[in-house]
């Protein structure tokens, strides 16, 4: 059937879940640009690239037959970034422009993402011995 799901794994994956998603709503609520009101794509782009990168690693998990753990670097550094960025723009009160600051966390998640992605195929093809994205050039038949 599989194997048995642990409430503390099924907490953990959805409180990174929804705490990304919430750490993202405030940062583009609260900026000065109104993010959510003129570029509302950005908030969305930058959270379906870190879901996509957690989901990976999902399917990476699975496998390789590993535990999954929720908190990828790329999670935790958006995480640190967006809550530095909160912090400031509240507590400090000092402008921070949001627009670029969601264009850079989105070009490094994306950057990431695809690092990420060439890293792993890269590893599992040398481990397995296959080409991948690569065709044998054809043999001719021989001659009789």
């Amino acid at each position: 059937m599989g194997e048995p799901l642990k409430k503390r794994e099924i907490t953990q994956q959805i409180l990174s879940f929804y705490l990304m998603f919430a750490v993202i709503y405030a940062a583009a609520s609260i900026s000065d640009a109104h993010l959510l009101e003129r570029a509302p794509l950005l908030p969305a782009l930058l959270y379906s690239f870190i879901y996509v990168h957690n989901t990976v690693h999902i399917q990476v998990a699975h496998v390789t037959k590993q535990k999954f753990i929720p908190w990828t670097r790329v999670l935790i550094m958006n995480l640190t970034i967006l809550g530095s960025y909160l912090f400031i723009t509240i507590y400090q009160r000092r402008s921070i422009d949001s627009y670029m600051l969601f264009n850079v966390l989105i070009c490094i998640t994306s950057l990431s993402q695809w690092h990420y992605l060439i890293c792993i195929i890269d590893e599992i093809t040398d481990i397995l011995s296959i080409r991948v994205f690569r065709v044998k050039p054809k043999v001719a038949p021989a001659a009789s």
